[in-house]
């Protein structure tokens, strides 16, 4: 089932002059996350913009030091899905 809500700030993102496309390949199982984690949110962002968001988080935190980037060599989630627990839905 396809959502045709749109986040609240999705035109802002499309009308930036300065935004550029990004495409990734990405498993099932992290589109599962993403798409669980912005089920959560309060105005159910789309795929991109959740994204955005948990880039966002992510990067904040790195800054504020409560986290370290992974440096070259470490497992992400798409080499070891099993290292941030499962995605896999009973459907």
């Amino acid at each position: 089932m396809i959502d045709q809500r749109q986040p609240r700030n999705y035109k802002m993102h499309m009308a930036d002059e300065k935004s550029r496309p990004f495409q990734m390949r990405v498993s099932e199982d992290w589109l599962a996350l993403i798409d669980d984690w912005r089920r959560g949110q309060p105005d159910l962002p789309a795929r991109a913009e959740a994204i955005r968001r948990l880039v966002q988080l992510g990067l904040d935190a790195h800054a504020a030091g409560r986290v370290a980037l992974q440096p070259p060599g470490v497992r992400t989630f798409h080499q070891d899905p099993k290292d941030y627990g499962s995605a896999k839905r009973s459907n």
